[in-house]
């Protein structure tokens, strides 16, 4: 095996373990918080209830405005298990793409696909987190579907008709576990962006997590992880 192709891989297996351990540390915080190591933001209710009790005490007591619609615990249930699933998925998807671009160095415009993709779901899910500001949140839905949407209809083309791009213009691609897994992943955030109630989850994405997302979470990173082990096609 020549130098290029083991650095290739060589690179493959780190990203996709450190994509394994980086899914993790992205929630440390809310994870620390969930322990009782850090004290969790006060959320729409608690707030509610402190003002409630100060304008009493003060007299001061008032027809107070009408919540948000995501501070409803009915909501902020739903969203504590949608929307950690669908930002987890495209981070994972992201560490995918991202792992497999230097197995197609020698294949620029492939590489730089996979590399796009990888950018637009990873900052896609830091800004579905709420980890980066954007200017209208209404517009994370749209933009989800576009972009796992057009990863999902690429690798369909790829593995059915071939891209008509590249070195291997028209090749047909096999299936692999990375890739299958990859897909699944970039459909669950999909399938979030499509449903109707997206809105109001994202209005009360800083609910704390349920345990299915936290299962959801350490699933993503072991299968990140014991595929950069064990090796995978994509």
């Amino acid at each position: 095996m020549s130098s290029a192709p083991a650095l290739g891989h060589l690179l493959h297996a780190a990203v996709l373990g450190l994509g394994g351990v980086g899914l993790v540390a992205l929630q440390a915080p809310r994870a620390a918080q969930a322990l009782g190591l850090l004290r969790a933001p006060t959320g729409g209710h608690d707030r509610r209830v402190a003002e409630l009790r100060h304008r009493a005490a003060t007299g001061t007591l008032a027809v107070l405005e009408r919540p948000p619609a995501g501070d409803h615990p009915a909501y902020a249930a739903r969203a504590a298990t949608w929307t950690p699933l669908a930002a987890t998925s495209s981070v994972a998807a992201a560490g995918v793409h991202l792992a497999v671009a230097p197995l197609h160095l020698a294949d620029p415009a492939l590489a730089g696909l996979f590399a796009l993709a990888a950018l637009a779901q990873l900052g896609w899910a830091l800004a579905v987190l709420g980890l980066v500001p954007v200017p209208r949140r209404a517009g994370l839905r749209v933009a989800g579907a576009v972009v796992h949407g057009a990863c999902l209809a690429a690798w369909v083309t790829s593995r059915t008709t071939g891209l008509p791009l590249g070195l291997h213009d028209g090749a047909v691609s096999p299936v692999g576990p990375l890739d299958l897994v990859a897909a699944a992943w970039a459909a669950t955030a999909l399938a979030w962006c499509l449903r109707p109630g997206a809105g109001t989850d994202l209005a009360a994405r800083r609910a704390p997590w349920s345990g299915t997302a936290w299962a959801w979470l350490a699933g993503c990173a072991v299968v990140l992880t014991t595929l950069g082990t064990w090796g995978g096609h994509a």
